[in-house]
């Protein structure tokens, strides 16, 4: 009699304190799957007050059954001697697909080496339970190219930049911020790549008539290098000041 009447109080207790006391979802929730990537590409991103080099990380949010996201959390590895990958970012809403690593100068290698970056990802539910990891993947940075001086555009509305020797079955063209518009003007992809000598490579392009003269401010361009089929890319910023 004794012990029923402690078991009834225990309950009792419950009762009025509510949600207190602990108990369990009969019916939780299917685990997370995981994230997939969908693109690592090195773009521009106007950072406090110029742009930078910026790896642009996109996936795709999982499918399936998996619960409600409340967040992502994005882990990198800068070193292949790095044992382990750490924290990026985290607290990316669910509404977000994508994310930039802004990147440092000294992330890009000398000429001849080539800089390996991996990415992993997953998914916090509203529960704040961690979902599946993704597989790594990966981007492979090589050497910038050299841009020409920006008083060629200024007075001839043209662009010229050299690449490094030694780089072969690659594709280069430029990107041209405005301090205040931000992408002004992309050129457009060669159809053929281009193979290295034993010199240094040159290229120009020419500006379009209806962005010529650029109106007084400040600019950016980039010049990108893209390597197709191991997902190489490089790009270099430089700032110039259209009267």
């Amino acid at each position: 009699m004794r012990v029923r009447s402690i078991v009834l109080l225990g309950a009792g207790a419950c009762l009025l304190m509510g949600s207190s006391c602990p108990t369990s979802d009969p019916f939780p929730p299917p685990p997370m799957h995981s994230p997939v990537f969908t693109s690592l590409d090195i773009t521009g991103i106007k950072t406090s007050d110029a742009y930078q080099p910026a790896v642009y990380i996109q996936w795709n949010a999982p499918g399936g059954d998996s619960p409600t996201i409340r967040e992502f959390v994005i882990l990198r590895k800068k070193q292949s001697s790095d044992s382990v990958f750490s924290v990026m970012h985290y607290g990316i809403p669910d509404s977000v697909s994508g994310d930039y690593d802004v990147l440092d100068p000294k992330d890009f290698p000398v000429q001849g080496v080539y800089a390996k970056r991996w990415y992993r990802i997953f998914a916090i539910d509203l529960l704040g339970r961690p979902g599946d990891t993704s597989a790594p993947d990966s981007i492979r940075l090589c050497w910038a190219p050299r841009p020409g001086a920006p008083v060629d555009t200024i007075n001839q509305n043209i662009f010229t930049w050299y690449t490094i020797e030694y780089l072969a079955g690659y594709f280069t063209y430029l990107f041209l911020w405005s301090d205040t518009r931000g992408l002004v003007w992309t050129s457009p992809k060669p159809n053929e790549p281009s193979y290295g000598h034993e010199t240094l490579d040159s290229f120009l392009v020419k500006l379009p008539d209806a962005l010529y003269p650029l109106a007084r401010g400040v600019y950016w361009y980039g010049l990108k290098v893209e390597i197709p089929g191991e997902n190489i890319q490089t790009l270099a910023v430089q700032e110039f000041y259209a009267p």
